[in-house]
C-alpha cells in the first residue's frame, strides 16, 4: 500500500513539474552548445595537452574543500563556473590543484614543485603561462578572490598575448 502511494505520489510531481516548467514530454531537450571548461587534474598530462594545442596553460591553486576551504577559494570556485569564464573555455587548458596551503603540498607532487617554484605562498592562486617554442612561458600572476566579470577580464587579457 505505501509503495503504491510513493508512486502515485512521484508520479503527480513528475507531472506538476512538466506543467510548472510549461514543458511537455514531448518537447525536445534544451541543447546548450556553449563552451564548457574541461578541468584537468593532471599537471603533466595538462601541460603536454597546452603544448600540442599552443594554447595557454591556466592552474588554479585552491585549499582543499571541507572545514577548513577558506571564503577566497569557496567564492572562487563559484567564479570558475560561471558564464563568464566558461566563455573562456576553448581558448586555454585549465588545470585545478588543491593546494594544501599550511603544508604546502598537493596530491600530486608535480604540482606541489610548480607551487614551490612560482612561490605560491597562498590560496587562491592562479598561474597563467603561454606557449612559446614549444615551452610553456610564465605570463601572469593572479593572488586572491576575483569575482567572474574581472576575473575574466585579466585572463582573456593573458591568454591573448602573443
Amino acid at each position: 500500500m505505501m509503495t503504491r502511494t510513493l508512486r502515485a505520489t512521484a508520479a503527480a510531481l513528475v507531472v506538476l513539474a512538466f506543467t510548472a516548467t510549461g514543458a511537455r514530454a514531448e518537447d525536445p531537450a534544451p541543447t546548450d552548445t556553449s563552451p564548457v571548461i574541461q578541468w584537468r587534474t593532471e599537471l603533466l598530462a595538462a601541460a603536454k595537452e597546452s603544448l600540442a594545442d599552443n594554447k595557454p596553460l591556466v592552474v588554479v591553486y585552491v585549499c582543499p574543500l571541507g572545514r577548513q576551504a577558506c571564503v577566497s577559494c569557496k567564492r572562487l570556485r563559484g567564479a570558475l563556473f560561471s558564464p563568464e569564464l566558461q566563455a573562456l573555455a576553448d581558448d586555454a587548458v585549465f588545470l585545478m590543484v588543491e593546494f594544501d596551503i599550511t603544508e604546502k603540498k598537493s596530491p600530486e607532487q608535480d604540482a606541489t614543485l610548480l607551487a614551490t617554484r612560482f612561490e605560491v605562498v597562498r590560496t587562491p592562486t592562479i598561474l597563467v603561462f603561454g606557449t612559446a617554442d614549444q615551452k610553456l612561458e610564465h605570463r601572469a600572476r593572479l593572488n586572491g578572490y576575483f569575482a567572474a566579470k574581472p576575473l575574466a577580464g585579466h585572463l582573456e587579457k593573458y591568454l591573448n598575448q602573443k
